[in-house]
């Protein structure tokens, strides 16, 4: 070694990445986990939706399906 030298020399040489904190990289993991269901959730909430709504849509027409009356049906 020589005299000009010293461990702290080269320790403070040595570049070392910084480590992401585990915060960070659970949130990167959930919003992509999040991203990845989205076509799911979409179609599972179509397959709910529609058939909700067209229930709703059916329930106003007249018995043959013909006319639309509204909340006639209701009175």
């Amino acid at each position: 070694m020589s005299p000009n030298s010293t461990a702290v020399d080269v320790a403070a040489t040595a570049r070392v990445r910084p480590a992401r904190s585990l915060r960070l990289r659970l949130r990167s993991r959930s919003a992509i986990a999040v991203l990845m269901c989205l076509p799911l959730l979409a179609l599972i909430g179509g397959l709910v939706a529609y058939p909700f709504f067209y229930s709703i849509y059916l329930s106003m027409l007249n018995k043959r399906e013909t006319a639309f009356v509204g909340l006639a049906n209701f009175a």
